[in-house]
């Protein structure tokens, strides 16, 4: 549509007196052929498509020979366009490669006005709506194949306001947002298929602003905190899929402030508690077991793991842990002492080679390098008996999934996952892959 919409106006310039007509519409990839009044292009003009259209088609409004339509562009028209005095006036449709309808609409001095309908190649309706003087107006539908509503939204002057809904094929609610004047305003909520909740929240002009509640499919609590203004404000807390906590923290303008509590990647039974200023972990943090006991003590400033203490099981010193400056070697282990991984810290983060160990073993499972809490590269995975058992590359972080570089402490790293997964809400950018702002 959008394509077509341009097609349609870079065209209308004075034409010369002729009975028939064969110009390129816009670019070299499409040609139009109709009838030419004084006034310019009148009545329907079909539009075709080149038979191997160009990836760089050159900008084009010229007339074109009648052969290079016969030899060069599809016998059948993409587009059928009514023209009155050069100006689009009338009935417009778009086609499908079989010559069905895919789209109807209309026109009226120079503006899409009127009833608007997109169709199934097997002639159902898709998407019902209006325009008025070239704007989207009043209540719009989308449905499924079998006629079964999709999504429902409305539009004012152009922009959407009131509730969007989006259901899925049964008839249930799969999510909703509140839109008013074109911008994100009011609760918005996702829903398992069964009907419970998955994401709740809310919006104040734009942004994510209130309570913010992600569940796993059992319905038990991921993510709970709060936003002000688009940034995570006040407690945030996670969990895992047993209702374990993971991370517990207060959070400023976007970023976690004060007293901190996380669970250890490498060993999710132990959780560490600190301190946490502007985002970065500082000072003295501690390792606790699963009984809460103190089985380790890190030191840092500003984020960066700067020294850290034995590892202690009980009255059992654990040796191996010598981090210095930042620099050195750490060991973890579980709460029997057995060793669960060990590797170089570098620059205060967890940097370079890495050993992982099979559980009550000392036998190594995976070995590869780390940089910060991402592995990268290529990593070896062994048997329980020692024998190779495969290869696997995690490539180069930076260029891995657009994802860039993530801070090691906590504050930013909580910060980035949650934002991860919410940010992209805060604009009309996350919902028009729905099919909604377009």
């Amino acid at each position: 549509m959008i394509i077509l919409t341009f097609l349609i106006f870079s065209i209308l310039s004075p034409i010369q007196d002729l009975d028939t007509g064969y110009y390129y519409f816009g670019t070299t990839n499409y040609l139009g052929s109709g009838l030419v009044g004084p006034e310019g292009k009148e009545g329907e003009w079909k539009v075709y498509e080149k038979l191997n259209p160009e990836p760089d088609a050159k900008p084009s409004l010229k007339s074109a020979n009648k052969n290079i339509l016969l030899t060069e562009f599809d016998s059948k028209p993409k587009y059928s366009v009514s023209f009155q005095n050069d100006e689009p006036n009338g009935p417009f449709k778009e086609f499908f490669e079989d010559g069905q309808i895919k789209t109807m609409s209309n026109y009226q001095d120079g503006k899409m006005h009127g009833e608007h309908i997109v169709y199934f190649e097997n002639g159902d309706i898709s998407t019902l709506g209006f325009f008025e003087d070239g704007e989207k107006i009043g209540d719009w539908k989308e449905f499924f194949p079998d006629g079964q509503l999709s999504k429902s939204y409305s539009y004012k002057l152009g922009s959407l306001d009131g509730l969007v809904e989006s259901y899925y094929p049964d008839g249930e609610i799969k999510w909703f947002f509140m839109n008013q004047e074109g911008e994100l305003n009011g609760d918005y909520a996702y829903f398992n298929p069964d009907g419970s909740f998955l994401e709740k929240g809310s919006y104040r002009s734009g942004a994510l602003d209130g309570e913010f509640i992600q569940y796993y499919p059992d319905h038990s609590i991921k993510i709970q905190g709060e936003f002000l203004a688009g940034k995570q404000h006040g407690l945030w807390k996670s969990y895992d899929e047993n209702g374990n906590l993971v991370f517990e923290g207060q959070f400023e303008n976007g970023l976690a402030n004060g007293s901190l509590t996380e669970s250890l990647d490498l060993v999710p039974q132990y959780v560490r508690r600190g301190s946490v200023l502007a985002g970065e972990k500082e000072g003295e943090w501690l390792v606790l077991n699963s009984d809460g006991e103190v089985v380790q003590k890190e030191y840092y400033q500003g984020g960066k793991l700067m020294t850290l203490s034995d590892f202690q099981i009980g009255d059992q010193v654990l040796p191996g842990n010598k981090v210095k400056n930042g620099k050195g070697k750490r060991v973890f282990f579980d709460e029997s002492g057995n060793k669960v991984a060990e590797g170089r810290i570098q620059s205060g983060f967890r940097n370079g080679v890495w050993y992982h160990y099979y559980p009550g073993t000392n036998q190594i499972m995976s070995s590869g390098k780390y940089i910060r809490t991402e592995k990268v590269g290529l990593w070896t995975f062994y048997t329980i008996e020692g024998d190779f058992l495969e290869e696997k590359d995690f490539g180069v972080l930076n260029s891995r999934a657009g994802r860039s570089l993530p801070q090691n402490s906590i504050g930013n790293s909580f910060n980035s996952s949650i934002m991860d997964q919410t940010s992209r809400m805060n604009s009309q950018v996350y919902w028009s892959q729905f099919g909604i702002f377009r």
